[in-house]
Formats: structure tokens, sequence, C-alpha cells
């Protein structure tokens, strides 16, 4: 909330008074909104038009130059960027079904070949004497 000793102060401010007094120091130091405008009052100085000497000649319009250049420069992303965005993540995914494809052959050819015999084989495709089959699992005729 500004009161009538911040105005009073903030005038001071924009005026260009360095020494405030103690009570306006001591204000300073509690009131926010009155501690962020001596900042931007301080910073307004270190950039206002006295020190354009010392910037040198032509610093304004080399400025202006320059926001214009980058203004004026394409910041959206190349047609071929948009493309590799959208791809990227469906290439990683291949590579990853790929790794895990190999992953389980790998290990498929490196299992032992399961081990049946000729009676098992005749039992499973139905093949041979039921009694044979019968006899393969145990069981008497």
């Amino acid at each position: 909330m500004t009161t009538s000793r911040c105005e009073a102060i903030r005038e001071r401010l924009r005026r260009g008074e360095e020494r405030l007094g103690d009570e306006a120091e001591a204000h300073l130091a509690g009131c926010a909104g009155c501690g962020a405008e001596r900042r931007a009052a301080r910073l307004l100085r270190l950039g206002g038009a006295g020190d354009a000497a010392a910037l040198g000649a032509g610093f304004e319009a080399r400025r202006r130059e320059r926001i214009r250049a980058a203004a004026a420069e394409d910041v959206s992303p190349s047609r071929s960027e948009a493309v590799l965005a959208l791809v990227r993540p469906a290439l990683l995914g291949a590579g990853a079904a790929t790794a895990a494809a190999l992953v389980a052959w790998a290990w498929i050819l490196a299992s032992p070949p399961p081990t049946t015999t000729a009676d098992e084989l005749a039992l499973l495709t139905g093949v041979g004497d039921d009694a044979t089959a019968l006899q393969s699992v145990g069981e008497e005729p």
C-alpha cells in the first residue's frame, strides 16, 4: 500500500537524490515497494542518456540493429527438425524391440533341446498302437 511517505520518497528517488537521510533509509529497508523503486532508479541512472557518450558513438544505433536482426531471425524449427522430432521416438522403440527379439532368439538357441522318446512322440502325434501308447505312460493294457 502506497502512503504519502512512500510517494514523497519515490519522488525524491525519481529526481535522482542519492542521500535521503536516516529516516528515509529506514523506510526503504522496510518497504518492499520503495526498495524496488530505488533499485529501478539506480538502474535507470546506469543506462541513462548521460552515459551515452561513455558508451561510444553509434551505440544506440548498433543496439537497435541487433534487436532488429534478432527479431528477423526465423526461430521456428525447420521441417526436417520437426520430422526428426516425430520419427526419433519411433526409431528408438523399433531399436528396443529389435534388441529384445535378438536377446530372446539367443536365449532360445542357448537352451538345450528337449529330449523326447519315440514312445512320447507316438503318443503326441497319435501314431501307433493304443496299447503301446498306454505302456509308454506307465499303465498296463
